[in-house]
Formats: C-alpha cells, structure tokens, sequence
C-alpha cells in the first residue's frame, strides 16, 4: 500500500501504534518536501494534495493519541475507583467481623471469670476442709492461682507472639506439666490430698 493511502483509506488501523504511523508519515513527508523542492527549481508545478493529506494524517493521529491517552488515564482512573470501592468495602466487612469477635470475646471473658471464680473459691473450700479432716495439706490449692494462669498463659501462647505479652497484659511461661487438657492434669494432680470416694459415704440404710 502506497504511503499517501494512509490518510485516505478506511482500512487505516485503528492499534494505536502511533510512533511507527508517525515515523512512517514523516519519512514519506520528507520524500514529498523533497519532490516538491525540485519541481520549484525546475519551474515546474507540483501538485501538494499528497503533502496536505498526509499532513491532515499527523493531525488526526495526533488527536486519536490524545483521545487513546484520555481513555487510558480514565480506564486507569476507573479502576483505581473500583479497587477503592472494594477496599472500602472489605474494610467496613473487616470492622463488622472485628465488632463481632469482640463481641465473642467480651462474653467468653467475663464466662471465663466466673468459671475461674468458682475454681478459686473451690479450691479455697478444698484447703479448708482437708485442714479439718486432718487429711494431707492439699498443697496444689495453695498454688492454684498461679498454676491456672500459667495454663491460660498457654492457651493463649499464638496472641504473644515471640513473648509473654498480650497488649498491656504480661504473662509467664508454663511449667511443662501445664500445657496438656486442664481438668484432666488438674484432677491427676489433686488425686493424692483427696479421700477416697468410699470413705465415710452413708450406706443408705
């Protein structure tokens, strides 16, 4: 296809690849400029509908690059917008998740301070009654505080990372022995300072 067609064909490509139209444009330009340059000295006429076509050309690939610049910075544009809507939006689900797990944790809070309430005020009733059944001194209620946070302490290990701390709260490593299932480790422990089950139970007679 002859260069001068460009301008005038339908078929003119509509991918913007704008550098090489222009390069080639302007090299056929040159040509034409050099053309016309000979056929003045020559006092010949010179016919410059190609030059202007092809002149018309540049201006309307410059607009059409405008235009495909304007597009792009608004498809950019656009999807920034998009992107900010989604995030916005994940950030107000994320606040709604929050609020709800909060709402969890306040009420497994203030459960787990009744629950450890009942425990202490058990394992102060336990102390006294061994005191006067004259049975051996149940040594772990005297500790029973502390071993009991050191367990919580565990459990709640993967909050502290590298640690002992939770925000302002600072807690201690458990011992060993206090990482397994609470009652289970707990009842193994108070098992000797306890009587037996059959000892002194009415028969029921």
């Amino acid at each position: 296809m002859d260069v001068d067609q460009i301008a005038t064909t339908a078929a003119a490509p509509a991918v913007h690849d704008f550098m090489e139209r222009r390069r080639t444009i302007l090299a056929r330009l040159d040509e034409l400029r050099h053309d016309e340059g000979a056929a003045v000295l020559d006092g010949g006429k010179y016919d410059r509908k190609p030059i202007d076509r092809l002149r018309a050309e540049l201006e309307s690939l410059d607009a059409a690059e405008g235009e495909a610049s304007r597009r792009e910075q608004a498809a950019r544009a656009g999807a920034a917008a998009a992107l900010r809507a989604e995030q916005r939006s994940q950030m107000l689900a994320f606040e709604q998740q929050r609020l709800d797990a909060i709402d969890v944790a306040e009420r497994a809070a203030h459960d787990l301070c009744r629950a450890l309430e009942e425990a202490r005020f058990c394992a102060g009733a336990i102390h006294k009654l061994g005191v006067t059944l004259d049975l051996p001194r149940a040594m772990p209620m005297l500790d029973h505080d502390n071993r009991i946070s050191r367990r919580l302490s565990h459990v709640l290990k993967p909050l502290m990372g590298v640690g002992w701390r939770y925000g302002a709260i600072e807690f201690h490593s458990p011992l060993p022995h206090e990482m397994g299932p609470w009652r289970d480790a707990e009842a193994a422990l108070m098992a000797p300072y306890l009587p037996p089950k059959s000892e002194d139970m009415p028969n029921g007679n």
